[in-house]
């Protein structure tokens, strides 16, 4: 219901629809950020999950810099942080699986 609501502003107001796009943006980083950092904290005792608490962290701050930096980042000024987002994330989970593997191939 909530993609409804905010699919539905942009066409009734572009502005209010730029606005309301990128507070969902802000917390959708800020929750995926706190998501992140709880399960590396959860797989705290196993390597690599340093690589997933820094990706965790650097999306909490890209969402918070978004959500503080609202008038700057409407429109396209939210991309550079979205794709800094997108790689830590990527980079994390990725050092997180090859430790994974490095400690699956290392058991008899």
């Amino acid at each position: 219901m909530l993609y409804v609501v905010a699919g539905a502003l942009p066409g009734d107001s572009f502005l209010t629809g730029i606005i309301t796009l990128t507070i969902l943006l802000a917390a959708m980083f800020i929750v995926e950020g706190g998501l992140e950092i709880s399960m590396a904290l959860r797989v705290r005792p196993h390597e690599g999950w340093g690589w997933l608490l820094l990706s965790g962290l650097v999306a909490v701050a890209v969402g918070l810099l978004i959500a503080f930096g609202l008038p700057e980042f409407g429109g396209l000024g939210d991309r550079p942080p979205g794709g800094i987002n997108l790689i830590s994330t990527g980079w994390g989970f990725l050092f997180l699986a090859l430790a994974g593997r490095r400690a699956a191939a290392a058991k008899p």
